[in-house]
């Protein structure tokens, strides 16, 4: 009954109203996050932790730290990591409150790298930083919270545009197997309340927007480009048949 009532909430609300209520559970998600003991926001699961250890150990006989750029940032599980294999790391995120918390409770790391964080929220904030980054890492399935195929095959432009020649990309995203799929009639009504004029089968609509993905396929048909080349892919299987993947892309040199 309660999922059932969650799935109408989109329907019951307008664009205006359904934004504000997407806001406001954000701060709370962010204020829980920030409270929680034992905190759950530091976990790395094995396949990302493996990942960004193997591919992006920061390139040595540099008198400067090389820059990444962390879209997503969270609490900066990932950026400490980084920070910690050299980078010099920003951390961009939408929520306000754990950007501001990160700040109050970040620590200069041994060897001279940093962390840095700003807030945010994508395509717009890639406008006010400075380019080119020799990383960009978008991490833990978060490439599924941007709604729209379109918007998604931008970002991966602008994000190839912000790479140095060389430089890598990690993409993570979520495939699910029974995804959540519309009617035309239901596709059309979501489209009207939602302003989304491209709901897609496998859109979820809750606390935040998801994307699942129907396979990895489907993922790479996204992110694929002339200018990048694919260098690995890993997953991990989540709770309740969910998969959470990563993709190391690298860009071509000039």
């Amino acid at each position: 009954m309660r999922a059932a009532t969650r799935r109408l909430i989109p329907l019951l609300l307008g664009p205006a109203a359904l934004q504000k209520l997407n806001a406001r559970l954000s701060l709370r998600q962010a204020a829980f996050w920030i409270a929680a003991q034992n905190h759950p926001d530091n976990y790395l699961d094995p396949a990302e932790q493996e990942i960004l250890t193997k591919y992006f150990d920061a390139p040595p006989g540099q008198q400067t730290a090389p820059r990444l750029l962390d879209l997503f940032c969270g609490a900066g599980r990932e950026a400490r990591l980084l920070a910690s294999q050299g980078w010099h790391v920003l951390g961009l995120d939408s929520a306000g409150p754990i950007i501001q918390h990160n700040r109050q409770t970040q620590a200069r790391l041994p060897g001279g790298a940093a962390i840095e964080y700003q807030a945010g929220v994508l395509p717009a904030a890639l406008k006010t930083i400075h380019a080119p980054w020799e990383a960009i890492v978008i991490c833990h399935g978060m490439y599924s919270t941007i709604a729209g195929q379109r918007q998604r095959r931008q970002l991966m432009e602008t994000l190839a545009t912000l790479t140095t020649p060389g430089g890598r990309i990690l993409i993570s995203a979520l495939t699910r197997i029974e995804r959540q799929r519309y009617t035309p009639t239901r596709r059309k009504l979501l489209s009207l309340i939602g302003g989304n004029s491209a709901i897609q089968s496998g859109d979820v609509f809750l606390a935040e927007f998801l994307h699942y993905f129907a396979d990895e396929q489907d993922i790479l048909a996204e992110i694929e480009l002339p200018v990048l080349k694919m260098l690995d892919h890993c997953k991990q299987p989540l709770p309740g048949g969910d998969t959470r993947h990563y993709f190391v892309l690298e860009k071509a040199n000039a």
